[in-house]
Formats: C-alpha cells, sequence, structure tokens
C-alpha cells in the first residue's frame, strides 16, 4: 500500500511541476506589449531602436535638435596659417531637408553671404559630417560637428583651394 501512495504522490508531483512549467513558459509576456516606437523605430526586447536622425526612449526627439541654432565659434587652425591665430566668429545651423541633413552657414569664412551654405550629413546621433563644397570664395570646404553637451559642439574642417588644404583647423562652439 505504501508503494502505491508512493507511485501516486511521485506522479502527482511530477505533473504538478510539468504544469507549472508549462504555464509559466506559456503566460511569458511580450517585453514589448505597449511600446510605441515612433519614427519608424522597431521595438526589440522591450527597448525601442531607432533609426539614424531619432533619439529617445520612443524615437521621439529628432537628433538633429542638438545641432540647430547660432553658435559662438572659436577656430583654431595652428598648424596650417600661424598668422591667422584663432577667430572668433558665430556659425548658424538650419534644419535640412530630412532628420539626418542640416545646413551650416559661416562655418571656416564668417564673410561668406547667407547662400553660400554647406551640407551636414549625420554619421551616428552625435556627429555630422560636412560633404565637401566650393563656395563663392573658390574654396572647397569639408569636415565633421560633433556634439559634446547640451549646447557645446565641436568641429574640425578643411579648406583647401585647388586640390591643397590651405587650413586645417578644429573648433569648439557653443549656444
Amino acid at each position: 500500500m505504501k508503494k502505491v501512495r508512493t507511485i501516486l504522490l511521485t506522479g502527482v508531483l511530477t505533473m504538478g511541476v510539468f504544469s507549472t512549467v508549462i504555464y509559466s513558459s506559456c503566460s511569458k509576456k511580450d517585453k514589448c506589449d505597449g511600446i510605441v516606437c515612433k519614427n519608424g523605430g522597431s521595438c526589440d526586447d522591450g527597448a525601442c531602436k531607432c533609426p539614424l536622425g531619432y533619439e529617445g526612449a520612443n524615437c521621439e526627439t529628432a537628433s538633429a535638435n542638438k545641432f540647430i541654432g547660432l553658435f559662438a565659434t572659436k577656430d583654431n587652425c595652428p598648424l596650417v596659417d600661424s598668422s591667422r591665430g584663432s577667430l572668433n566668429y558665430s556659425v548658424t545651423i538650419n534644419a535640412g531637408p530630412s532628420a539626418t541633413q542640416l545646413y551650416v552657414l559661416n562655418m571656416g569664412n564668417p564673410g561668406l553671404p547667407p547662400s553660400d551654405y554647406l551640407t551636414a550629413t549625420m554619421t551616428s546621433k552625435d556627429e555630422l559630417t560636412i560633404q565637401p563644397k566650393t563656395l563663392s570664395d573658390n574654396r572647397t570646404y569639408s569636415g565633421t560637428i560633433k556634439y559634446v553637451s547640451a549646447g557645446k559642439l565641436t568641429a574640425s574642417f578643411q579648406v583647401s583651394e585647388n586640390g591643397n588644404t590651405i587650413e586645417a583647423c578644429s573648433s569648439t562652439m557653443t549656444k
């Protein structure tokens, strides 16, 4: 009789364990339930993965916003033009035609007209690449702009003329 009870008890306990395992594996909640990712983002394991150009918990913030504005800029161009030294001027960065493009005015030459703007493309949420462009001064400008912290950017850019680099500068930019 003891043997039958032991077998029955073992059977009941085994069924209980299997039932618990099956119930808990079937009742696991999807970590992405209720999460809405905006601007083309997708949920993965409970967190939004944002496309380039957007950031935030739900991809709700345009990454470009931290670059847009008027910046007091200080250039340092020590290797190419030591006579120039450092130059203080303003650079304006405006929204462009897409979430990953911006327009940069006055970078490297504050005397140029507003129609002479550079196009910067976002390469990460914290970095822009300035596409090479020849402006009305017949010089070609290119470089990068990086987000450092709220209201602060750094830039490195090159100015070339007839294919030769005439300036290689680093800049600090503050709103």
